[in-house]
């Protein structure tokens, strides 16, 4: 046994798809289309680096996913990776921590949106500080006030033909995600407006709009009774939920919060947890 840590590249993926196939037997939604997703983005990453594997005589038998992209922030650009699918075949578990290197980049902030319960420790070990706790659902329940409030806003899927509207930074993000599964709105008026990004996901009994960005959460309380009968006919489904953090702190009628069963967590000298979204991640490259 020749136990070996190297970076992944978009050229390895064949070589580590057998690793990744583990996940379909448990997920028949996942296919092999998906996974490439992870070594080939349709955005411009910093690099060539997908993440890391563990290699045994040269044979592929560990990979950690590292999704990595560049945001507008502010002004300026921060490099962002994102770790996902981490899998170790049987007989090697032992060197799975390995996998867990952080890029020694000061400026590059790492997040982890859907962690391992058993990394809680490794995480907090390494100075990875809570992203998210809480998620809010919000139901299908009409509202006077709300319609009210509603008035005069207009929401579209039609993002090409408003591309005035959006900033810089959102017309990216746009053209970053146009190609993967994920839906679009732009609710406006005047000289405000929200761009929302969500992708259809399926909980445990049934299926949610899950909002993985919200561009101006006090836009998106105010157009909610239209932007849930928009993401009704979009999704196909009345319910929507989405991070506490996106809302930054904005009451929203007909909610409620649910707690995440492992916190999403994030290391960064940059930015704040309500800097950061769930885009450019594995909600948006895989199907969950």
């Amino acid at each position: 046994m020749s136990i070996e840590l190297a970076p992944a590249t978009p050229e390895m993926f064949e070589d580590v798809y057998p690793v990744l196939a583990v996940f379909e037997k448990n997920n028949p939604r996942l296919q092999k289309r998906h996974f490439r997703n992870l070594f080939h983005y349709p955005w411009a990453a910093p690099d060539d680096r997908r993440g890391y594997v563990l290699k045994d005589d040269g044979r592929v038998v560990g990979f950690q996913a590292l999704i990595a992209h560049e945001r507008l922030v502010e002004g300026r650009r921060v490099p962002i990776a994102n770790f996902s699918s981490w899998v170790v075949l049987p007989g090697y578990r032992a060197y799975s921590m390995l996998l867990n290197q952080i890029p020694p980049d000061p400026e590059l902030t790492v997040t982890s949106l859907t962690p391992l319960k058993q990394l809680e420790p490794y995480q907090r070990s390494v100075g990875a500080l809570p992203l998210e706790t809480r998620q809010r659902v919000i139901l299908p329940v009409p509202s006077l006030s709300r319609i009210f409030s509603g008035a005069g806003w207009k929401v579209t899927s039609r993002i090409e033909q408003h591309r005035a509207v959006l900033t810089e930074q959102e017309w990216q993000i746009y053209q970053d995600h146009r190609p993967l599964e994920c839906r679009h709105l732009l609710a406006f008026k005047q000289d405000r407006h929200c761009y929302l990004v969500s992708v259809r996901m399926k909980g445990r009994r049934r299926y949610f709009s899950h909002l993985l960005h919200v561009g101006d959460p006090d836009v998106f309380v105010e157009a909610l009774e239209k932007i849930r009968i928009a993401l009704l006919f979009q999704n196909r489904t009345p319910l929507i939920i989405l991070d506490e953090r996106l809302l930054h702190g904005r009451p929203t009628p007909a909610s409620r919060p649910i707690a995440l069963h492992t916190p999403r967590v994030f290391k960064s000298s940059v930015l704040t947890a309500e800097q950061l979204d769930n885009l450019y991640s594995e909600f948006v490259l895989l199907p969950f």
